[in-house]
């Protein structure tokens, strides 16, 4: 049977002399890799990408790179997608040790990034912000709603947040800051949405959201839609009654605020940088104000992802 790079190079002779089948492949390849990221960001990409398909060596894509003025954080998808045209197995080994040290350079940037910022707030720098500590990072556990949803349910729920708002590296630590898993979060994780689409997110997930819709969405009805609380923090109301098997009571909300300092310690924003639970308790009080609040564009795959799973229900 032949590989992927196989079938793009026997396509790519065949329609040697049809640029509008080359640039088809070329779509199918971006879609694969970065369909659901900004429309703007995309347009770059497939740009950039389209532009690399006379490359055929590592130099002669650094060189690209360098010449472009293409960030490392962009670089790394790029290169993702070019090894599906990638032919040489010495070329694509090449290619794969390349991204191997991307990934590197990117991770130890971000670790360079939290001892500064880390440095700063332990000199006090102002009161919104915290020192973040070493090892393992508190994270959620499922409650019995959150465990009753189902893997499958989760797995499709975590496929929708994919390339929009986490990267496909990161999935294995959201879902151990969610408690899909045991595994220890070791680092904080970034998301590449807005504070108030992170907080439309986990106040959905926590139970604490009451989210109006006027008009019916693609996925989403109209209506008033709560949340059902699937996670909770070690030692809240919803966690204790999950080990006791009872269910909290519907008058209480399962957690307040200090989730949102828990999820500063988790999380990085959209350009790696810390996140305050001041800044995340301000978005979450910002989301059921119309003049202030996110569009219901940009709150839409949040909403309907949400729905999939169970944990908003219309009332």
């Amino acid at each position: 049977m032949l590989c992927q790079s196989e079938i793009y190079a026997y396509l790519c002779q065949r329609n040697h002399n049809h640029p509008n089948m080359d640039k088809d492949l070329d779509i199918s390849i971006l879609n694969a890799y970065a369909g659901t990221v900004p429309p703007k960001k995309k347009r770059a990409l497939q740009s950039l990408f389209h532009k690399m398909r006379t490359l055929q060596s590592m130099e002669e894509i650094k060189e690209f790179f360098n010449r472009s003025g293409v960030t490392i954080r962009d670089q790394y998808p790029l290169m993702l997608m070019h090894l599906e045209r990638i032919t040489s197995s010495e070329f694509y080994s090449q290619a794969t040790a390349y991204l191997a040290s991307l990934r590197t350079l990117m991770e130890q940037a971000a670790d360079e990034r939290r001892r500064y910022f880390g440095g700063l707030c332990s000199d006090g720098m102002t009161s919104g912000d915290v020192q973040r500590r070493n090892g393992p990072l508190a994270t959620f556990r499922l409650t019995n709603e959150g465990h009753a949803a189902g893997q499958p349910a989760w797995r499709m729920f975590m496929q929708a947040l994919t390339g929009r708002y986490i990267d496909a590296s990161d999935l294995d630590g959201y879902r151990a800051l969610l408690g899909l898993s045991d595994t220890p979060l070791a680092s904080p994780l970034p998301f590449f949405g807005s504070n108030q689409q992170l907080m439309l997110l986990f106040s959905s997930l926590c139970g604490t959201l009451v989210y109006d819709v006027p008009m019916p969405l693609e996925g989403v009805a109209a209506g008033r839609w709560h949340a059902v609380p699937f996670i909770a923090m070690d030692g809240s109301r919803g966690f204790k009654a999950t080990e006791r098997g009872g269910t909290p009571s519907p008058h209480q909300p399962r957690i307040a605020d200090p989730y949102c300092q828990l999820l500063s310690a988790a999380l990085l924003d959209r350009n790696r940088q810390p996140l305050t639970p001041r800044s995340l308790t301000s978005a979450k009080n910002l989301l059921g104000n119309p003049s202030k609040g996110i569009s219901l564009d940009k709150a839409r795959p949040l909403l309907a992802a949400l729905i999939a799973l169970g944990a908003l229900a219309r009332q």
